[in-house]
């Protein structure tokens, strides 16, 4: 009996263990495209400003 119940523990271990590893890969892999986005924003506003800039130095307020 006691075999059986070791052999039932070890396969349940193994079993959330496979389990949290798929887990973790397939959010690790969603992350990239998150931080890829989080860039793209913050080069689009610094493109923003910088347009701002150039039309402010260009058409300076009368």
């Amino acid at each position: 009996m006691d075999w059986i119940m070791f052999i039932a523990f070890v396969l349940l271990m193994l079993w959330i263990y496979i389990t949290v590893v798929y887990l973790i890969k397939k959010y690790i892999r969603n992350l990239p495209n998150k931080n890829m986005i989080l860039q793209q924003n913050i080069k689009i506003k610094e493109l923003e400003e910088r347009i701002a800039y150039l039309e402010a130095k260009q058409n300076p307020p009368q």
